[in-house]
């Protein structure tokens, strides 16, 4: 009797073990079933979109997407006296703040206020490098091998005839660090290779860089995902919960003390400004003309997200170096989103990146009245040498 007593209690020990695990794996699943990491990190009520024209043509992509991008703007035509400007950025560009039906991104209010024979096209990654706009700046305008032939034969050039330029500038970007897999094999044209990039953000360039042992355990773990689909979703369970549990400490700190600002360490943003000057000269070189800006920043914010002798410094010192190229604008757009258009982070703290829609009417309006009064670099030049020389005349 006592033995049978044992074992319907070890039964039941059993059974409530299973529909605990089980019911631990729903909740999982649940939980997990439409959260991406991506949009985590845009904080709260904000979401990623993407850009049409009317006709249906890509005006905008995401990360990996300036591959359809490129596609796009291949088979795209100008129009008689047509231009093309790309816009690169970061999260900011393609991210908004309590969207709702209606809403667009700042891309296509800039091509609501330009002519129609003027298309701005946008091209962004979350918290992207600079190594990572090198790279999408690689992507659109190094066509592969062949098509750069026969693109060269038929119109003359092998790029996709860029007339200007936009760089969306966000600071906290320059402590980045790391190029995203599906960008890798673009940032691999440049001659800015650095072993360390490859590291951060995803594999080797090649399976064919990878040893027997790798290539093995690469084989093992695929054949597993496949006949364990919850397996293959670990790197999502894992993101989930690592990002609720940060959430909750860091909404527990930030109760007692104040949000500590974020510096970017000067080793990482100068490697980030060489790739930033590396795509700036390239552009240069190609007769397109640029054009920097300073991102919008919340305003009002106390303290400032990062310490603002700092931040401020920066800016100042790269408008400085602008103003030595006839070719190159620099404009300081940090404050003119009001601060009741912005959103709040994932840690319930105010959003300093992300804004919602209206912000984005503001802000597409600004790069459409830069490119409306900028002259082609040729003219800029020649107004350059002009006033140089009447103020050497007047000395």
């Amino acid at each position: 009797m006592a033995g049978s007593s044992k074992r319907h209690l070890h039964l039941a020990q059993i059974a409530f073990f299973v529909v605990a695990t089980l019911g631990a794996l729903i909740f999982m699943l649940n939980s997990t079933k439409d959260f991406e990491p991506s949009e985590f990190g845009l904080g709260l009520n904000t979401s990623s979109t993407y850009e049409r024209f009317e006709d249906g043509t890509q005006m905008s992509s995401i990360g990996r997407g300036c591959i359809n991008l490129r596609d796009t703007l291949k088979k795209s035509t100008l129009l008689p006296q047509g231009k093309r400007t790309l816009w690169l950025g970061a999260s900011q560009l393609h991210a908004i703040n309590s969207m709702v039906d209606g809403d667009h991104l700042a891309v296509h209010y800039a091509n609501q206020h330009l002519p129609d024979s003027h298309r701005v096209f946008q091209a962004s990654a979350p918290n992207g490098n600079f190594h990572e706009l090198w790279a999408m700046w690689q992507c659109l305008n190094r066509l592969p091998p062949g098509e750069a032939e026969n693109r060269e034969r038929k119109h003359g050039d092998a790029t996709l005839n860029f007339e200007h330029l936009v760089i969306a500038l966000t600071y906290d970007d320059l402590r980045e660090v790391g190029v995203r897999p599906a960008l890798q094999k673009h940032y691999a044209l440049a001659p800015l290779h650095q072993p360390w990039v490859h590291k951060a953000k995803g594999r080797a360039l090649t399976d064919s860089l990878k040893n027997r042992q790798e290539r093995f355990e690469d084989s093992l773990i695929s054949n597993i995902e496949r006949l364990a689909p919850l397996y293959k979703k670990r790197a999502k369970f894992s993101a989930f919960w690592e990002s609720q549990l940060k959430l909750w400490v860091t909404k527990f700190g930030y109760a007692l003390a104040s949000k500590p600002q974020v510096r970017v360490p000067i080793k990482i943003q100068k490697i980030n400004e060489k790739a930033l000057w590396a795509l700036v000269d390239d552009a240069r070189r190609r007769g397109i003309h640029v054009h920097i800006y300073q991102a919008p920043h919340q305003p009002g914010l106390k303290p400032f997200y990062h310490p603002l002798a700092e931040y401020e410094g920066y800016f100042q010192a790269l408008q400085n170096q602008v103003q030595k190229h006839a070719d190159i604008s620099f404009h300081n757009l940090k404050d003119i989103v009001p601060q009741h258009l912005w959103g709040l982070s994932a840690s319930g703290q105010p959003d300093c990146f992300h804004f919602k829609d209206e912000g984005h009417q503001i802000l597409g309006k600004a790069i459409a009245d830069i490119l409306s009064n900028s002259q082609a670099p040729a003219q800029a030049q020649a107004q350059a040498e002009a006033i140089e020389k009447d103020e050497s005349s007047a000395l």
